[in-house]
């Protein structure tokens, strides 16, 4: 008694449902990087035009991946729910590899895959399934090269930045040990003599003390020691 009450709460049977029809239908899109947003936005666009009562997934992740969200939602939702259909705009766009496997799961669920209006569980020829399979891995070897090559710009662009900032520093360095109070000249000045000792070049004068009270200035501002 207990079993039947508990049954009647928790709604009808999958089975139930299949017959009725009223199981969830979900599209479903993935790009493998932010920078194919507007790819995604497009399989979005192209599944909401023609399945437009129909529930979106997306993913922004590799299709080597399983553990993306939406997929990982997509697959447990098929598992405890019994998603009745799963539109794709291309068969790779639920994984990259394993796409048998996942079609197994699909099948064992009741859950029926469309690859935008192409039945996929229609027979194919064994060309074509070869055909399929090298695309995918040409697809996968590409993306790891440009996966490679990118971190590769990323961390030459890093040691560049960090190449000028030290420069940088050592440049700021080299301006702080330098005397801009040194050279105050009087300029077109009348000659004058103390004691004798008078330094003229070019037209400026300066005295041997106004020069050493000048060096004197400098180093306590730089404190530096002036020997």
């Amino acid at each position: 008694m207990t079993s039947q009450l508990k049954h009647c709460d928790d709604g009808p049977t999958l089975e139930e449902l299949l017959l009725s029809g009223h199981l969830a239908k979900i599209c479903y899109a993935r790009v493998s990087s932010e920078h194919q947003r507007d790819d995604l936005e497009q399989q979005i666009a192209n599944l909401r035009q023609y399945y437009p009562e129909y529930k979106i997934i997306s993913d922004i992740g590799s299709g080597l991946n399983w553990k993306c969200r939406g997929f990982v939602t997509l697959l447990e939702r098929i598992h405890t729910e019994g998603i009745k259909k799963v539109v794709v705009t291309r068969k790779d766009r639920l994984c990259r590899f394993g796409s048998e496997f996942v079609e197994w799961i699909f099948e064992k669920n009741g859950t029926w895959l469309v690859v935008f209006g192409m039945d996929v569980s229609a027979e194919s020829s064994e060309a074509g399934k070869l055909v399929e399979d090298l695309l995918s891995i040409v697809t996968v070897f590409v993306a790891r090269y440009n996966g490679m090559r990118s971190a590769a710009n990323r961390k030459r662009k890093r040691e560049v930045a960090k190449a000028q900032e030290e420069q940088e520093l050592q440049d700021s360095s080299r301006q702080d040990t330098t005397y801009p109070s040194l050279f105050y000249a009087r300029e077109e000045v009348e000659t004058q003599t103390l004691d004798g000792n008078t330094v003229e070049k070019e037209g400026i004068e300066w005295t041997k003390k106004a020069l050493r009270a000048q060096c004197l200035n400098a180093a306590n501002f730089n404190n530096t020691k002036l020997q």
